[in-house]
């Protein structure tokens, strides 16, 4: 440093880079970056999360103020990205005060903001509306929003369930058939323990990183959707034929099915990958016979698809009873002293408690079925492996203890795609359905944004 005087105050976090003159006065809290050729005179205040590039001079007198914290997962590195590690501050804090409140959370980060991810969303969805016009699909303009981040997760999916496939597979194979020799080798039982523990530490870091990338995916999405959707009833002149009831469900509740459908519905590509893994590796290990319990697992997917259908049914007649409650419920509140002086609380609330007792058998009829779904994956491996070896047994074929234990690992690792499964599939069809909602709401964004709006600069 070329000159750093008395009475110069600097907090935790500071980084002043060299060629930095700071005079006498200074105030520059936790967090602030000062870089190479700055020149900040007396008297200066500088707040937290402030970045000072190089060549700036900031005189006496000024206070520079935090206009938005950088998040520390925008700088996370890989494996602090991957492991979450970034939250170690945040986990420590509440573990010295014993709670965590609001003013202890980081603002949200500039990346998952609603005002540039709305940006983003409105442009892709001008230029699908100046491409195909009335014929515009919401889902593609979606898809083209998040198809980096999906695709990347995909690629670490892939990678979770080859390495959750690899280690049962080839690793536990031959772990057990050098538990059977007569003669044991320490360096080869030892190279055999270390290949298995790299192959679940790789799952497990992969599995971990295609989480985080959902959930980032996953807030980014909702944010822009909503943002848009919040903007548009802001400034339209009449909502028409829309109730205040649809208007909040799709606020809250379609919202929320965005993002569990970028959070979990890229988990359904992992399926049919591990599936075709698993059919071909047993068929090398039994032979023919291990086709009924690979069968086992093929017919579980028309059942899911069985089920999503099922599922969006179910979900648009709920939606569409729950905006008639939410529509009953606001006549009511806003009109609540007619009620009362003409006395018509009965026959209102005898309207309220129909609409209601339809809903609650919707809800209940998607319940059953989506918990049968549910149910049913996790016996999928019971079932597989009793067919299996019973088929192979009566056939008069030897079984041995390596290929059973083998068998039976590489259906567990097939069980992963089975219990994702039902929540992807329940995610995507929900999300179908709010897509619907939001696109019928849609047609006038692109007028909306070009000529009611300010103008403003896409990136």
């Amino acid at each position: 440093l070329s000159a750093l005087k008395v009475y110069l105050s600097v907090s935790s976090g500071v980084s002043v880079s060299s060629g930095v003159s700071v005079s006498s006065g200074v105030s520059v809290s936790s967090g602030v970056s000062v870089s190479s050729g700055v020149s900040v005179s007396s008297g200066v205040s500088v707040s937290s999360g402030v970045s000072v590039s190089s060549g700036v001079s900031v005189s006496s007198g000024v206070s520079v103020c935090l206009l938005r914290c950088d998040h520390p997962v925008d700088s996370a590195g890989l494996f602090s990205f991957m492991t979450f590690h970034w939250l170690t501050p945040l986990a420590s804090l509440a573990r010295r005060k014993g709670q965590l409140l609001l003013d202890d959370i980081w603002p949200v980060s500039e990346r998952e903001s609603c005002h540039a991810n709305s940006l983003r969303l409105a442009s892709l969805w001008e230029d699908e509306q100046r491409s195909k016009g009335s014929e515009a699909s919401l889902c593609s303009v979606v898809w083209s929003f998040c198809r980096a981040r999906l695709l990347l997760s995909i690629l670490c999916l892939t990678v979770t369930q080859l390495a959750g496939f690899s280690g049962p597979a080839f690793v536990v194979k031959r772990l057990l058939e050098y538990t059977q020799q007569d003669q044991s080798d320490l360096g080869y039982g030892l190279l055999l323990v270390l290949g298995l523990l790299t192959t679940e530490l790789v799952r497990s870091w992969s599995l971990a990183l295609t989480w985080a990338l959902n959930y980032r995916t996953g807030s980014r999405l909702r944010g822009a959707i909503l943002s848009l959707a919040f903007q548009k009833i802001l400034k339209l002149r009449s909502v028409r034929d829309k109730s205040v009831g649809q208007l909040v469900n799709m606020c809250s509740s379609d919202g929320q099915r965005m993002f569990e459908a970028a959070a979990v519905g890229s988990l359904l590509a992992g399926g049919p990958l591990v599936a075709v893994l698993g059919v071909a590796y047993n068929l090398f290990i039994l032979g023919p016979t291990s086709l009924l319990g690979s069968a086992v697992f093929i017919l579980f997917y028309p059942t899911m698809m069985f089920s999503s259908r099922l599922t969006a049914f179910f979900r648009r007649r709920g939606v569409a009873i729950t905006d008639q409650r939410v529509q009953k419920m606001n006549e009511i509140l806003s009109y609540i002293k007619f009620i009362k002086m003409f006395a018509w609380v009965k026959a209102f609330a005898q309207d309220v408690r129909r609409i209601r007792d339809e809903e609650r058998r919707i809800l209940e009829m998607t319940g059953y079925f989506q918990s049968v779904t549910v149910g049913v994956a996790p016996i999928v491996v019971v079932i597989a492996s009793v067919a299996t070896f019973s088929a192979h047994m009566l056939l008069g074929y030897d079984l041995t203890a390596a290929q059973a234990f083998t068998v039976v690992t590489v259906f567990n690792a097939m069980t992963f795609a089975l219990k994702v499964t039902p929540f992807s599939v329940k995610s995507l069809s929900e999300a179908s359905v709010a897509m619907e909602r939001f696109k019928v709401r849609s047609y006038l964004l692109c007028y909306f944004l070009s000529y009611l709006l300010p103008p403003m600069t896409w990136f």
